[in-house]
């Protein structure tokens, strides 16, 4: 049997705690490189923090993501998809009701070149298509767009029949779409003489200018110019020889309204100037309230997308 090993006994040495050295920082030649090399180490981790996050701890894509937004739209509220176009089937007897108004009596005269039909008021609010722009706009089988025409905005009380020419007749369905000024697209103007940017646009015998100034990158209308032929071939050239001179008379008396009548070699031509910025509003509802005359700092691509809509060759 082995003997037992005799325990020595622990002995703590009763003396006060000293200091133990680990290692030593050269303050003399390396200290400054050192710290240096610290401050830059220091600084990278705070640069890269997010990436050293993400590294040792990935997360899933988000569930849902910021939406676009356009330029001065609100980022905080989500945009809202454009309402969905409605078509209908072309057919003679077709029935459309939109708030509280029928449209029917849909014909296409292949011969005249027309497409017509009725707007009855059911229980609308008769200035409905007085105070909104609406558009009918005409589709092939392949919802191609064929045409767009503008609808006039005028009040309807009881009913209303319209017409149009259309450029074709084919037409396999068809759909009436409200438009802000925010949906026409925007046009590039050319610049007259005088370094103004303006418009043109023209039907049959009549000229419509429009002449802008810009301002933010926006086109604003100052003032029109319009001109008009007559031919000595028509039956009642003498009349409406009388009737424009009598119109320069009366143009000639009020104020930012100036007119001219020239005789052309088979005619006369009768050109008006309005200036909108100092014609008055009584002068433009009485004697320029058609729809062609827009208001003063209407932009440039209003008029070129509605009157485009309404049979004019603007450019």
């Amino acid at each position: 049997m082995a003997k037992k090993k005799k325990q020595e006994p622990v002995v703590v040495q009763n003396t006060p705690l000293i200091p133990t050295t680990i290692g030593v920082i050269d303050t003399k030649e390396n200290g400054p490189i050192v710290a240096i090399v610290i401050i830059i180490l220091f600084l990278l981790g705070i640069f890269f923090m997010d990436d050293i996050t993400a590294f040792f701890h990935p997360t899933s894509a988000p569930s849902n993501p910021t939406v676009p937004t356009t330029p001065g739209e609100n980022p905080t509220t989500p945009l809202t998809p454009s309402e969905e176009i409605k078509y209908y089937d072309f057919k003679n007897d077709l029935e459309i009701d939109m708030n509280g108004f029928q449209i029917t009596n849909f014909k296409v005269d292949e011969t005249k070149s027309t497409i017509s039909f009725r707007v009855s008021n059911v229980n609308g609010d008769e200035n409905y298509f007085k105070d909104n722009q609406f558009y009918l706009e005409l589709y092939n089988t392949e919802k191609t767009l064929l045409e767009r025409l503008k609808i006039a905005n005028d009040s309807i009380t009881t009913f209303r029949n319209f017409s149009f020419i259309v450029q074709n007749t084919k037409i396999a369905s068809l759909a009436f779409v409200k438009k802000d000024v925010t949906d026409y697209p925007n046009v590039s103007l050319k610049v007259n003489s005088n370094e103004q940017p303006y418009l043109t646009c023209q039907n049959s015998d009549i000229t419509y200018e429009y002449i802008f100034t810009e301002k933010d990158e926006v086109y604003l209308l100052k003032q029109i110019n319009e001109t008009k032929t007559f031919l000595t071939s028509r039956e009642d050239y003498e009349d409406v020889l009388n009737e424009y001179n009598t119109l320069k008379t009366s143009y000639d008396s009020l104020g930012g309204v100036t007119a001219t009548l020239t005789p052309i070699t088979r005619g006369f031509r009768f050109e008006t100037s309005i200036d909108l910025e100092n014609v008055s509003s009584e002068t433009m509802k009485k004697h320029f309230s058609d729809s062609i005359y827009y208001k003063l700092d209407t932009e440039a691509k209003v008029i070129a997308f509605e009157l485009e809509s309404s049979g004019y060759t603007c450019n």
